[in-house]
Formats: structure tokens, C-alpha cells, sequence
């Protein structure tokens, strides 16, 4: 998405989608690293190694969410109409996997 927007003249805008990609990125490579060292590794159910592990990507999970969060607030707070001028398109489309996604990740971190 951001590849394809090069020359919009909403810089502002696509920088921080740009922000929230990376954050999200950092947060996933984590939990990839997590899921790895789980299979990997047979330290049993106190492994610190996977504890800290799991640490880093709880805050890198919080990171990305408050960044997403602050570009929500920045470019959405004002209704449909705002969001409309910034993407010179219709009415955002529902997008099911990224609801879901969102909803399972909540799920996960909201202990």
C-alpha cells in the first residue's frame, strides 16, 4: 500500500503508516522468535530464556499498539469524512481478517 501511494501528496499520512508497519513488523518477527525457540527449545515450563522472550514481545506488542493507536487518533477521530479527504476514496471497507487479527491479539495480551 505504501509502495503504491509514492507521489501522494498526504506524506504526513503515509509516514505513519509507514511508522505502524515497522512497529507491527518488530512486534510479529518477535512472536515468530517466540514460536521458534518454543519448538526449539526443551527447557521445560521455567525456562527464562522463553519467559524474557515472551517480555520483549509483550512490549513490542504494546508498542505497535499504542503507535497504531496514535495514528488512529491523528488521522480518524474526526469521522468518516476526514478519513474520506485523506484517502480521496469512498467509505472505508471492512476488512474481516484484519478485524479478526486485531480481535484474537487483544485476546492474547489482555491478561
Amino acid at each position: 500500500m505504501l509502495k503504491s501511494a509514492e507521489g501522494n501528496p498526504d506524506q504526513e499520512f503515509l509516514d505513519a503508516l509507514g511508522k505502524c508497519k515497522d512497529a507491527i513488523g518488530e512486534w510479529h518477527d518477535w512472536e515468530q522468535l517466540v514460536g521458534i525457540a518454543g519448538d526449539m527449545l526443551d527447557h521445560g515450563r521455567g525456562c527464562k530464556l522463553i519467559a524474557q522472550l515472551r517480555s520483549v514481545s509483550q512490549r513490542k506488542f504494546e508498542t505497535a499498539l499504542g503507535i497504531t493507536n496514535e495514528m488512529r487518533g491523528r488521522f480518524a477521530l474526526s469521522g468518516p469524512s476526514h478519513i474520506h479527504r485523506r484517502l480521496k476514496k469512498g467509505p472505508p471497507k471492512k476488512q474481516p481478517g484484519l478485524e479478526s487479527a486485531s480481535a484474537i491479539a487483544r485476546r492474547k495480551f489482555a491478561s
